[in-house]
């Protein structure tokens, strides 16, 4: 097994990452649970070690801008440097079905029937369209 370092960076990676994911057609159909699933592969075939660690390190940068350091605006001083460790890749994924069965089962019942009537108004027109 190769050791990546400094002298290695530029070194010519050939490596594809596989994700299974679920897509949904528009919001509305994220919501009534209209989903296909498929493999997404992404080759890095060509990019340097560097040019990878930029990518994420881009990806985790936009994920903190977005996330921890918009809530926690007031808090923050201007020039200050913030530590984030990135130890757990992925760790944040929320499988969006199971979150919306999460929350249906927390939701009052009047709140439950609202939600039910939303899927079935935005299931009209869409009978034997099953994905």
């Amino acid at each position: 097994m190769a050791t990546l370092n400094k002298g290695n960076y530029e070194d010519k990676l050939d490596i594809t990452l596989t994700k299974i994911c679920k897509v949904s057609p528009d919001k509305a159909g994220k919501i009534a649970g209209i989903t296909k699933t498929i493999n997404v592969e992404v080759s890095y075939k060509g990019l340097t070690f560097k040019d990878v660690m930029a990518k994420a390190l881009k990806s985790d940068i936009i994920s903190y801008q977005n996330g921890v350091a918009r809530k926690n605006y007031e808090k923050l001083v201007n020039g200050e440097t913030v530590k984030i460790n990135a130890a757990s890749p992925g760790a944040n994924y929320i499988d969006p079905e199971e979150k919306t069965i999460e929350n249906f089962g927390n939701k009052t019942e009047e709140e439950q029937l609202a939600f039910i009537a939303l899927l079935e108004k935005s299931m009209k027109g869409k009978k034997g369209k099953h994905v």
